[in-house]
């Protein structure tokens, strides 16, 4: 497998340092937030960098779905909301929370946000692993008739995954 060629770079809006690569598609907050009015979201909902509830019985994890780039070593990122039950947001939450919790599960879920570049993928059907490494639960489609769990499964062309990465906008390919 070869490594993705060093002539693309990104601006991080987290740290707002350059990297080399691809960056990952974010999401800041599920799409049932982003419809609430600013008077409901004061009202309804609470969020956190990784916790969103919406009227007490909507219960949302930042996930990350990763997917193979073709012909490559590194994988493509969307950072997105996953809706799950209240049992699967509550073993999250504690495995964040509690060093003897769990912290290697699987709990089934949905897509929580719309992205570019793919037929609708709100509401599409995935399982949400939490792995022992720290870091934000994965999303895997389970779909495989969507193009989102043909790409998780098969990988996307190189061409493709800069696509998406240009949606960004702090894409920069040199030479």
């Amino acid at each position: 497998m070869n490594a993705i060629p060093s002539r693309f770079r990104y601006k991080c809006s987290s740290c707002n340092e350059m990297h080399e690569g691809l960056p990952d598609v974010t999401f800041g907050r599920p799409d049932a937030y982003d419809i609430l009015s600013e008077e409901e979201r004061i009202e309804r909902a609470l969020l956190n960098d990784d916790f969103c509830i919406i009227d007490g019985n909507r219960y949302f994890l930042r996930c990350i779905a990763e997917a193979p780039i073709q012909g490559f070593s590194e994988r493509f990122g969307w950072g997105l909301w996953c809706e799950v039950p209240w049992t699967g947001f509550k073993k999250v939450w504690e495995a964040y929370s509690y060093e003897d919790a769990p912290q290697e599960f699987e709990i089934s879920g949905h897509i929580a946000n719309r992205l570019q570049h793919y037929p609708d993928t709100l509401g599409i059907s995935c399982q949400v692993k939490l792995l022992d490494d720290d870091m934000r639960p994965h999303a895997i489609i389970t779909d495989l008739d969507h193009l989102l769990g043909q790409h998780q499964a098969e990988g996307l062309t190189l061409d493709e995954a800069v696509r998406q990465a240009r949606t960004v906008g702090a894409l920069l390919v040199l030479g």
